[in-house]
């Protein structure tokens, strides 16, 4: 996240305390409003309770541990500039249960919907949620981050929903950007219960798809399993569908293929069309199958950044296997044709910051498709591509960034770097 503001260690760390914290009160609206508001003044406890109660009376109101009197919370909220009677008077309905079913059940335009219902003049936690929920949906990250930081500044004021509802919002954040690192250390370190269905279910999606991503195969096959004990629970069967792509790419083989070849003809949600065809791709890659992969990206001109990374990269390993003149450009080895799609691919393919993933390895791609020295791929592979690695993760990309730098180093003579590679990339364990 932005500059490290939120920090994910602490809000891990309040999470095993709060487990044996006895919450005394649900009603913690005015408790989070008024939080909000005195942290954004940069009021103190001392400067806010002056005359009025007593700074641990307060505490414990703010990390809703206690109902306090009204007429102190009353006479609080005037000392922050809070109008007590609209808050207490707002219409605090199940908001954010619908929502995060919403959310859950992919009814992403029902979410915007509540949203712009919603009065934000007031800092409300749920409404904050909502909101954090529906830009995750939306794919606006810098609001999200922002958010992120405003919710955590009263996190210790939240209902154990509200409290729950962030923890999968964090997580869904860090997924949805790629940093599925982070994401893998939030939810070892995240030791909260989660007990609400809906959540729990979402809970138990995010750790597959964490697992799925990063290839730890034994896990992801756990946490799946886990996801189809839950249909019979009320686990979306969209999802599943969503779950099943992707659990079938981890054992990437031809009885794959011809698998999800029959989940085409199962009434696939549209939502999904892309993902299918993109881990479709990927299975083709993944046994070798690239010209398949190139036809297969031609015929349903699937041409995202995405499309572009897989078409150019089975370009490459197709123009590796096919035999050619010594010390002739790879490029020289595949049909003009070819190469003059590939390079409207790329040329048409919209550049921005949310997909430097995939135009990094494009470039890779590029670099070795154009003959470049070895010692230059090293260099791009170790200062951009991998630099850019450490943070955004991606479930095709990090192992060959590894293993072909481990390759090139090798054809280098170079044995002691790469055995270092070897030894400390997770790529390779």
């Amino acid at each position: 996240m932005a500059n490290d503001i939120f920090d994910p260690q602490k809000f891990c760390e309040f999470s095993e305390r709060r487990n044996v914290i006895a919450l005394k009160t649900q009603n913690n609206i005015l408790a989070t409003a008024f939080k909000s508001k005195r942290l954004q003044l940069n009021m103190t406890l001392s400067e806010a309770t002056k005359d009025i109660c007593s700074k641990a009376y307060l505490c414990k109101f703010e990390n809703n541990q206690l109902m306090m009197d009204d007429k102190v919370v009353r006479v609080l909220c005037e000392r922050v500039d809070l109008d007590y009677d609209r808050v207490k008077n707002l219409n605090h309905d199940n908001s954010l249960v619908q929502g995060v079913r919403m959310f859950l059940y992919n009814q992403f335009d029902q979410i915007d919907g509540l949203v712009k219902t919603m009065d934000f003049d007031c800092f409300i936690a749920s409404n904050k949620l909502l909101e954090l929920l529906n830009n995750l949906v939306l794919g606006n990250y810098t609001k999200c981050e922002e958010l992120i930081v405003d919710i955590d500044r009263v996190r210790s004021s939240l209902s154990e929903y509200e409290f729950c509802t962030f923890a999968i919002c964090i997580c869904e954040y860090y997924i949805r950007t790629n940093q599925f690192l982070k994401a893998y250390h939030f939810i070892e370190k995240f030791k909260y219960d989660i007990s609400f269905k809906d959540l729990k279910h979402l809970h138990l999606e995010q750790r597959f798809i964490i697992f799925f991503n990063l290839e730890l195969k034994s896990e992801s096959f756990n946490a799946y399993k886990l996801l189809e004990k839950e249909f019979d629970n009320g686990y979306p069967k969209k999802r599943l569908f969503f779950d099943k792509l992707h659990y079938l790419e981890l054992f990437s083989s031809n009885d794959t293929i011809s698998e999800l070849k029959n989940m085409l003809d199962d009434m696939m949600p549209p939502e999904y069309i892309e993902e299918y065809w993109y881990t479709y791709c990927i299975c083709l890659i993944k046994i070798g199958e690239y010209h398949e992969a190139i036809q297969l990206i031609t015929k349903y001109e699937l041409s995202n950044s995405r499309f572009v990374a897989l078409y150019v990269y089975a370009a490459w390993k197709q123009a590796v296997s096919t035999d050619s003149k010594q010390g002739e450009p790879l490029s020289k080895r595949l049909p003009s044709k070819m190469i003059i799609y590939m390079n409207n691919l790329v040329d048409k393919m919209e550049k921005n910051h949310q997909n430097v993933i995939d135009c990094n390895f494009i470039k890779l791609m590029q670099l070795e498709l154009k003959g470049e020295a070895k010692e230059d791929l090293v260099d791009f592979i170790r200062d951009t591509a991998l630099k850019y690695d450490r943070s955004y993760q991606h479930r095709l990309y990090s192992y060959i960034y590894s293993h072909h730098l481990f390759d090139l180093l090798g054809s280098m003579t170079r044995y002691k770097e790469a055995y270092l590679i070897a030894k400390n990339d997770r790529t390779f364990n």
